[in-house]
């Protein structure tokens, strides 16, 4: 069952990662998944979700309308959800559901082990993931080991850095910074 499937109550097939976990011995109730972890995640997707999905004009909301982003100045490529070429070729963007790509996300918040993290630092850790790469977050994370705010502060400044090295990014800057502000208030981050 895949995890959004789960969330929702749906059945669908299952997904790869779902059934790597051996089944329960008969005489033992069969455990759900971590507490912990999927509700941290649940918790959190909706906010990446929100800030990584662009809708059409007047569309705003419709998973219908779900546009696909074909930026030319965008290193990742062609991109819906946020789920970019680059990171993911197996992947086909343009027919990439909300239901896959939160798949995808749940995937790679696993593989990152946000859930072992202190609460509020797995979450500005993966939005850095998300953001600007899996070799980027951990980078970051080396300038603020256990200080969300801190490490909102090394993001903003490699963002600063990065449009100043290429300056065809300083479109995004702003965009950048305001994710970082909204992200602050929704995990309600004191500096």
């Amino acid at each position: 069952m895949r995890f959004f499937d789960w969330l929702s109550g749906r059945k669908s097939a299952s997904a790869p990662w779902a059934e790597t976990t051996p089944p329960a011995p008969p005489s033992l109730p069969k455990a759900d998944p971590p507490p912990v972890q999927v509700d941290r995640f649940a918790a959190f997707m909706p906010w990446i979700l929100q800030w990584e999905t662009v809708f059409l004009k007047g569309h705003y909301g419709d998973d219908k309308y779900v546009r696909v982003e074909r930026d030319p100045d965008d290193p990742g490529g062609t991109t819906k959800y946020g789920i970019d070429y680059r990171s993911h070729p197996h992947v086909d963007i343009a027919n990439l559901t909300k239901d896959q790509a939160t798949d995808l996300y749940h995937t790679e918040w696993i593989k990152a082990d946000c859930a072992a993290m202190p609460s509020k630092y797995g979450e500005v850790y993966f939005n850095a993931r998300v953001n600007c790469g899996s070799g980027r977050a951990y980078a970051l994370s080396a300038a603020a080991p256990t200080d969300p705010a801190q490490y909102i502060q090394a993001q903003r400044d490699f963002y600063a850095r990065l449009a100043e090295a290429r300056p065809v990014d300083v479109k995004y800057l702003k965009g950048w910074d305001n994710r970082l502000d909204d992200l602050v208030k929704w995990l309600h981050i004191s500096s």
